[in-house]
């Protein structure tokens, strides 16, 4: 099956202002408000579902210190977030009949299915549409894609600047990628209200945002108020659109050998 070829970097930034996988950071629904408005829950959950798909496959266990080191995530965050996670109804605690110490996390019907979704959306845009969409729906459940893809989101905190809020917060890489796509001398700020206001996101937290990469030299204003990246805003721009190139070539690839045996059950 041909799945495209490796996207530009104009391809690629499409895809994180355009593409379902990238609006469904910010929905407003609670799984989105949950476990998509910070990167390093989203890594979390992606780890925990890709250990949940591999359990029949190795005796490994993912533990809290793992999550931690993976997710960019403190022990004790870690800990608040998967009780949460519990109260919330997302995920429920079993014991392990192998080993009573150990306690499974297994998600809820509506978690496995939201995050299935997502993962859907992900492959469909890492293939540039060209991804059939029962090979994409099949995919989302296949261990080695959730794999692949527990990886990536691993991969998103892992590039972030030290003190970058920019880099662990999807509604803030959207306004970065709206700065990117703009011309050269800018953009204005009502502009950048108006396609943030599209997406759902908070006015007040739109600022917050904007003031953010004001102060940490993403962003600068020109006298007529107009704003556009930095050098270093650009910079880190390229680096995120680059990881997003290299995965979803990781992901093209994966693609490619799930949709051989699947692509019998697609006709």
């Amino acid at each position: 099956m041909y799945l495209g070829s490796s996207p530009s970097q104009l391809d690629a930034l499409r895809q994180i202002r355009r593409s379902s996988y990238g609006a469904a950071f910010l929905a407003q629904t609670p799984f989105a408000q949950f476990w998509l408005r910070d990167l390093r829950a989203h890594a979390a959950l992606a780890l925990i579902m890709a250990r949940a798909a591999a359990a029949t496959m190795s005796p490994a266990a993912l533990t809290r210190r793992g999550v931690s080191d993976l997710a960019s995530l403190s022990m004790s965050a870690v800990h608040s977030l998967l009780a949460e996670a519990c109260t919330r109804g997302d995920f429920q605690r079993n014991a392990d009949a192998g080993d009573r110490r150990r306690v499974m996390l297994m998600p809820a019907p509506d978690t496995a299915a939201a995050f299935a979704a997502l993962v859907r959306e992900f492959a469909i845009a890492a293939s540039g549409g060209a991804l059939h969409p029962v090979v994409a729906e099949e995919a989302a459940h296949e261990p080695q894609m959730l794999a692949l893809y527990a990886r990536f989101a691993s991969a998103l905190v892992a590039v972030r600047r030290p003190g970058g809020r920019l880099w662990v917060q999807p509604a803030s890489l959207a306004v970065m990628a709206d700065l990117m796509a703009a011309r050269r001398d800018g953009v204005s700020p009502d502009s950048l209200r108006a396609a943030a206001a599209r997406r759902g996101t908070d006015p007040v937290a739109l600022d917050e945002d904007l003031g953010f990469a004001a102060m940490a030299g993403l962003a600068v204003a020109a006298t007529d108020g107009r704003l556009r990246l930095s050098t270093e805003g650009r910079r880190c721009m390229l680096e995120h659109l680059e990881l997003w190139r290299s995965w979803s070539s990781e992901a093209r690839l994966a693609l490619a050998t799930l949709a051989s045996p699947m692509s019998t059950r697609v006709a």
